[in-house]
């Protein structure tokens, strides 16, 4: 590719008025034109032998080319995203003076950073060329071989206007190289937006105005974190919803490359404590090759009525065999306090973690079902409030009953002080403002001295120099609105059939099957109830070859446990209706050998049942409600 010279380097043009109103109108407060569906965490290019510091971020050890992060990048370009890179710049901001250029050749716009420097600049790769020679970057330190990303940076162009327009890049463009070789290249993530105009996501997209609502918890800007476990664990939020809706999918975060989630979500009973304290809704395997952001679309229409109370499990299992829980954590005011310098100038975070929003279980059993799906069952449940309320109170005590207490508050104090009395003044140099630095500068001393102190911090360090965010679970929503709805989820009429030789009643929405019943002397009742032709919640059909019955249930145990003992599955008889609105109750007659269950959305036929003797045993599933 022929590559020419930019000419001049770094200038900007101001020309957006601080003064003007910037408010925007509060039609557009819920408008965008994307939305992201998913990202990818991929292995980097780069890699070191050693650890990065934790103090500078500087890496250690010895660089080593990773083939399998390249490919990662290249794979994604080729599916259409760009991926998002950081990398140890020249310059980390527009107009920044450079003396000099110690890793980008300006006449070629070619980028090779040849140590293990710190990472300064994020920018996003559109394309690669592996012909790119390794001739076009800086003569005294080239890569090892050919190849380079084609990166566009986040400081405009010359054919942008007003604080985007900017002379940097080739011809202008904000386009540059990076060789695949650099060696400060981390954290490359892919994003995947949704737009109008996409075919994702379709179940429960409605037109280019459609408004969804996103239930989450997460919103701490710190870094993932995860946690490996040997034995099964899941984590989970509740949510309640707002107004009636349809559920469109869930979210989560991985860490991990090539992880397995299941999915699953429930509709809880009234007063439920725990997130697996109700009806299971669905569930979902989905395999992941990257971690990060990922959307799982409901399969059918789940219906959620205003005030409903769901529960959202992820389980999360690594290659290895062991289970990983992720979590957004940033450093806490202790930990800056204790360990960084300047403190002050540091950044801290802080969360609230209510009780009842999410959960971190273990289940005590796994149900295998004869159509290969599974269930976990019996959790045992511990609400994430609880656990970080233990170890807050534990860090309260260390700082109650030690040493560390007093040096903490004095530290805190001074670190007030000197900085209400620098924004006061409106400035860092006046002499007194340096004076209360210089106490501050004493005082962390003192206190960073005692902070670290073995063993005087709990074991676990998360209670002491990190705050913990809930558990990055959400749960997207749609309104309701049954034109929408996906044709197979719209109602049919089921049938009831009635043979007056053995008191066997039969259902079925299948219209040959009513003729043949009809001309083999069964009566015609009529429509029982209406239904959906397909959704989340099957109700299966089975049948005993020895009485000539039919058992309808939507439970797998029980249709596994009637398989077990002789009874033949017919199948998916019908569906659930996801809207929960009507009501089919089931009966059980303990006096006959034929007939012995019913089922009926009729309650007055319910009630004389019961006063005849029928044992109820509640709403076997649910239907369109009764007219």
């Amino acid at each position: 590719m022929q590559v020419g010279s930019a000419g001049s380097h770094g200038q900007r043009n101001t020309q957006l008025d601080p003064y003007a109103d910037w408010s925007i109108d509060e039609g557009l407060r819920h408008v965008a034109s994307m939305e992201l569906e998913e990202s990818f965490y991929l292995p980097s290019p780069a890699t070191w032998t050693g650890p990065q510091d934790p103090m500078t971020g500087a890496y250690s050890g010895e660089y080593k080319f990773n083939q399998a992060g390249l490919d990662a990048i290249k794979d994604q370009l080729l599916q259409g995203r760009g991926v998002a890179i950081s990398f140890k710049a020249d310059q980390s901001l527009p107009g920044q003076a450079v003396t000099g250029s110690q890793y980008i050749n300006l006449d070629t716009w070619a980028h090779y950073t040849y140590d293990g420097a710190v990472m300064n600049h994020a920018v996003c790769i559109v394309g690669y060329d592996d012909t790119y020679s390794k001739s076009n970057f800086l003569a005294d330190h080239q890569p090892p071989a050919d190849g380079a990303f084609i990166v566009k940076n986040s400081w405009g162009s010359t054919q942008s206007t007003g604080n985007d327009r900017n002379d940097w890049g080739i011809d202008g463009t904000g386009y540059f190289y990076l060789s695949y070789y650099d060696k400060s290249l981390n954290y490359p993530e892919a994003f995947d937006f949704v737009t109008p105009n996409d075919d994702d996501l379709t179940f429960g997209k409605g037109d280019d105005a459609e408004v969804v609502n996103e239930y989450q918890y997460a919103f701490m800007p710190g870094d993932p974190n995860a946690k490996s476990y040997e034995h099964v664990v899941s984590s989970a939020n509740i949510y309640e919803i707002g107004s009636k809706s349809i559920i469109r999918d869930v979210a989560v975060q991985t860490q991990s490359q090539g992880t397995d989630v299941r999915y699953d979500l429930y509709l809880l009973d009234p007063g439920a404590t725990t997130p697996t304290d109700g009806e299971l809704l669905w569930s979902k395997d989905v395999h992941y090759p990257y971690g990060g952001f990922h959307r799982a679309e409901i399969d059918q229409p789940v219906v959620a009525n205003a005030g409903d109370r769901i529960g959202v499990v992820v389980t999360t299992t690594l290659p290895s065999g062991n289970y990983e829980i992720q979590q957004n954590r940033y450093l806490s005011r202790e930990y800056v306090m204790a360990i960084k310098p300047n403190a002050g100038e540091q950044i801290w975070g802080e969360s609230v973690v209510n009780p009842g929003e999410s959960f971190l279980g273990s289940p005590a059993q796994r149900t295998e079902y004869a159509d290969g799906s599974y269930a976990y069952g019996n959790y045992t449940w511990t609400d994430l409030a609880t656990s970080l309320n233990a170890g807050k109170a534990e860090f309260q005590r260390i700082k109650d009953t030690t040493e560390f207490g007093p040096a903490y508050t004095k530290a805190i104090d001074a670190l007030n002080a000197w900085m209400d009395l620098r924004v006061e003044r409106d400035s860092s140099s006046d002499p007194d403002v340096q004076a209360l630095l210089a106490e501050y500068a004493q005082a962390q001393a003192e206190y960073a001295a005692i902070a670290m102190q073995p063993g005087l911090v709990p074991d676990d360090l998360d209670a002491a120099w990190f705050k913990t965010d809930n558990y990055p679970i959400t749960l997207t929503t749609t309104a309701f609105d049954e034109s929408k709805l996906p044709a197979e989820a719209k109602p049919v009429e089921t049938f009831r059939m009635y043979n007056p030789y053995t008191g066997e009643h039969l259902f079925t929405q299948d219209a040959s099957e009513r003729a043949t019943l009809k001309e083999a002397g069964w009566d015609d009742e009529g429509t029982a109830w209406t239904s959906p032709s397909k959704s989340n919640a099957p109700v299966y059909r089975l049948y005993n070859q020895w009485s000539g019955e039919h058992l309808y249930t939507t439970s797998r145990v029980e249709r596994d446990a009637c398989v077990g003992a002789g009874w033949t599955d017919e199948g998916i008889g019908f569906y659930s209706d996801p809207a929960r609105e009507g009501y089919v109750y089931r009966l059980f007659n303990p006096y006959e050998e034929i007939g012995t269950h019913h089922y009926t959305q009729d309650v007055k036929e319910r009630d004389a049942m019961i006063r005849n003797g029928w044992r109820f045993e509640g709403i076997s599933w649910y239907s369109q409600p009764a007219k």
